[in-house]
């Protein structure tokens, strides 16, 4: 099975998770402002630091090929300590002279990527704030603070590269209690396979290489479905488990943020049965990235990875069947631009089938079929056993396009509606160069969990609230009336050590962030940037500051590095409250003097969305050309031209939907029926005339 190791659920970087536990409050530790603390964080080598004892990295790493080689293809990458690092009983805690009190420890594993903690207890006061950097200060996250507490108390952290961190905790002289902290996990990244983003020409590129050459990436393909992007994500549970799972809508389309992936995705050693709480506690442990594609497709630069949930709650297992619906605790915020796909219960989907997944955690990737039977098995097991249900899955007989990888599991397979009809089990799938190969791979079915009989269906339950008998629902798009977009700059102006980007737009627009593509550097050390924004008055309209980093990912998060620039990769900066920007506005990038740490961006793009002055109203305007008659399938031309011509209706991706010629005098034309809730651009060119409406069937 692709996501199946078996045994490593101890070998997992764990990530539990509170209500907030991944979203981060800026600031920075103390000591970058306090000279004080600064000395006392001095230590040299690894003295000081509580060190987690060696592990057989031998036969972690055998047993991952094993597993391979029976594919079962979960992709571990982090070895587990379980630990009990305490606040007040380890570390040092100094009091400063305004009477802060500030713990500090520090933790070192010998070889590690990187490394990632679980806060088995984060309980702590307004005001107090949780750092952790590496111990060369290269690397740093935080801050949290008392928004990040949650009624399970934990905190899962990102990870900080290298082999010993620092954790610091600072905490105000009169809180209303105080915080209690304890490290419960230290994970150890042994692959460091997410520092930059696998290329497909190296084999050695994350023990992926060639594997990749298959499969497109999904925004450098005209044939994917971009709202089927947004709702793709990666999957991390247990902290040392990648898979795939994608956002999915119930019938009353509301937004409610539920993941749909595999059983064996989150208990990975498909030991059935579990009670329910075991599957909450791993359910606790999960993190959804968003939005994690590559940029530009020309070079291999690592996509946007600051956009992510952490924490959800087990709604809906069926072990035999290989489906888990997860319901995060978080909902995707506005700019995350989420779309929430719909399903297909139905017994017979039509192709072609359509696939986005993350193999080896890379960005988002694509495959294709024709080639779909049901009620099929999946593969057995070493002792000759079935791990699930038999004719409970659907099997793709060979792929026209892509593949699927370590890493894929949890992930949908679409209809040709877009609609999910169910998700990766596993498989013996490869790629032969740009070709794919291989065997057959194993889907479960949505059909077989939605009409299993005997007692409540919880999978029903969430998706059909209000149990309408709906075996289809069309997707949800929350941003379909105002959507997201980026936007490219008009002009560039620069001196010593700052870069102005200008950009002109139609209307105005609400900003809410910046996009930031850095190249490939030999820079060791870079310090921070600022990044600030214009409208057009003399002052800024808002500032940042913004350490000129890539994103790079290990041990079980994503991670902002400042060090080394060896990666080209994109970062998103996320501004609160939003900007309003009107139709020519400034970003400027402003390095230090220093000139050993001027790194600038290759690009800069906005990220825009409609404020509500520029809406566009659902009514005819005067003069409106196309209106689209929704209950009919009919298209009205509000204007009649004396010539011949075409009308062709777009996927908002840019996919041609539909085509049909238009006649002299034609008022009229019968849209083909598409699966409700789907949105097209209808355009029509007549003679010198072109007429262009968004529609939603």
């Amino acid at each position: 099975m692709k996501k199946n190791i078996l045994l490593f659920l101890s070998l997992g970087l764990a990530v539990w998770s509170g209500l907030q536990a991944q979203i981060s409050h800026g600031g920075n530790p103390r000591f970058l402002e306090n000279s004080e603390l600064r000395v006392a964080t001095q230590v040299s080598g690894k003295s000081g630091f509580v060190a987690m004892p060696p592990f057989n990295l031998d036969s972690v790493l055998q047993a991952n090929e094993l597993n391979e080689h029976r594919l079962q293809r979960a992709y571990p990458f982090a070895y587990k300590f379980v630990t009990h690092i305490e606040r007040g009983k380890d570390g040092t805690e100094t009091v400063l002279n305004d009477g802060t009190r500030v713990w500090q420890v520090g933790i070192s594993s010998s070889g590690a990527y990187s490394i990632n903690l679980l806060f088995t207890k984060f309980d702590i006061p307004e005001g107090g704030q949780l750092f952790i950097y590496s111990s060369d200060r290269s690397h740093v996250i935080g801050s949290f603070d008392a928004r990040n507490n949650s009624p399970e108390k934990m905190l899962p952290t990102r990870p900080v590269l290298g082999e010993s961190i620092i954790v610091e905790y600072s905490e105000p002289a009169h809180t209303a209690f105080r915080g209690r902290l304890v490290i419960g996990e230290v994970n150890h990244d042994y692959r460091g396979v997410l520092r930059a983003e696998p290329n497909p020409d190296n084999i050695a590129a994350g023990g992926a290489g060639g594997a990749y050459l298959c499969m497109p990436d999904v925004l450098c393909d005209a044939a994917t479905d971009a709202r089927l992007v947004r709702a793709s994500v990666l999957l991390i549970v247990n902290g040392g488990l990648m898979s795939s799972g994608t956002l999915i809508n119930n019938t009353q389309s509301d937004g409610t943020p539920y993941v749909l992936t595999n059983v064996h995705c989150i208990n990975a050693t498909v030991a059935f049965p579990k009670p329910d709480e075991f599957y909450q506690g791993l359910a606790n442990t999960a993190i959804a990235f968003f939005n994690y594609n590559r940029p530009l497709c020309d070079i291999y630069m690592k996509g946007t990875e600051e956009m992510s949930l952490a924490g959800a709650y087990s709604v809906a297992i069926m072990e035999g069947k290989d489906i888990a619906l997860l319901r995060f605790k978080d909902t995707p915020p506005d700019y995350y631009n989420a779309y929430f796909a719909g399903w297909n219960a139905g017994a017979n989907p039509q192709p072609p089938f359509t696939n986005y997944h993350h193999p080896y955690a890379a960005v988002t990737k694509y495959g294709l079929t024709n080639n779909v039977a049901t009620g099929s098995d999946t593969n057995k097991g070493t002792n000759g056993n079935f791990y699930f249900d038999r004719n409970s899955h659907w099997k793709v007989e060979a792929w026209n396009v892509g593949s699927t990888h370590a890493g894929s599991s949890g992930s949908a397979l679409f209809d040709h509606d877009g609609l999910i009809v169910g998700g990766l089990t596993g498989g013996a799938s490869t790629c032969r160069g740009t070709s794919p190969g291989g065997g057959s791979d194993y889907f479960s079915s949505l059909n077989i969990g939605w009409t299993v009989t005997g007692g409540a269906n919880a999978l029903v339950d969430a998706l059909d609230p209000e149990h309408s008998g709906a075996t289809q629902v069309a997707g949800f798009d929350p941003h379909f009336n105002n959507p997201f977009r980026r936007e490219q700059t008009s002009d560039v102006t620069s001196d010593a050590n700052e870069v102005t980007r200008t950009f002109t737009i139609a209307a105005p627009n609400d900003l809410f962030g910046v996009f930031v593509q850095m190249p490939n550097t030999t820079v060791a050390n870079v310090e921070q940037a600022r990044i600030t924004i214009y409208t057009g008055e003399g002052h800024p309209a808002a500032e940042q500051l913004f350490k000129p980093q890539f994103v790079s990912y290990a041990g079980g998060n994503f991670a902002l590095q400042n060090k080394t620039m060896t990666v080209s990769s994109e970062t998103f900066i996320a501004f609160d409250p939003v900007v309003p920007v009107g139709t020519r506005f400034y970003v400027t990038y402003q390095t230090s003097a220093d000139a050993s740490s001027q790194v600038f961006p290759t690009d800069i793009q906005a990220w825009l969305r409609a404020n509500d002055s520029t809406m566009q109203p659902n009514v005819i305007a005067k003069d409106q050309a196309l209106y689209y008659k929704r209950a009919e399938h009919r298209l009205i031309f509000t204007n009649t031209y004396p010539t011949a011509g075409t009308l062709s209706v777009y996927s908002m991706d840019g996919r041609l939907i539909e085509k049909q010629p238009l006649f002299v005098g034609q008022q009229e034309a019968i849209l083909k029926h598409q699966v409700t809730g789907t949105q097209g651009i209808v355009r029509t060119v007549r003679g010198g005339h072109t007429d262009v409406l968004k529609i939603i069937y």
